[in-house]
């Protein structure tokens, strides 16, 4: 089997926070409410060949980061990704396209399993976050 010509060579949770709200045994919703999905990435180091991606869910907090009135809790959580490139299968005019809408897909499940196991230890119904559609884009530096 082929593998992508970009690798994942490490991944890491930068920060990890939740505060309850309303009591765990309060029934305002099941999944704690709507959330903000963001990401960023570093510039391509072309002497490294790696790139950094930054995937961040927040839940229960404000355009201005305040708690919203009905938020069971609030809910951050942030993972970076390092990946390496293969420069000579990838075409690296693409790259930050691909940092900026395929690279977050692949850490979006890492934020999943952290954002239902925080929940659930906390008292609250594991909260589920929604699957996303995948942007898709060639893996080839073909065109």
């Amino acid at each position: 089997m082929k593998t992508h010509s970009i690798q994942t060579t490490n991944i890491s949770v930068k920060e990890l926070h939740i505060r309850a709200i309303a009591s765990p045994s309060v029934e305002k919703g099941e999944d704690g409410g709507t959330f903000k999905f963001m990401t960023q990435h570093s510039e391509y180091d072309p002497d490294k060949k790696t790139i950094s991606v930054i995937a961040r869910v927040e839940v229960g907090l404000d355009d201005d980061g305040k708690p919203k009135d009905d938020a069971l809790f609030e809910l951050k959580i942030e993972i970076r990704a390092d990946f390496k490139v293969d420069d000579s299968r990838f075409p690296l005019k693409h790259i930050s396209h691909w940092a900026s809408h395929n690279a977050p897909m692949i850490l979006f499940p890492y934020l999943r399993e952290q954002a239902y196991s925080l929940t659930q230890r906390c008292g609250f119904k594991g909260m589920l976050l929604p699957l996303l559609e995948i942007p898709l884009m060639p893996a080839s530096a073909e065109e």
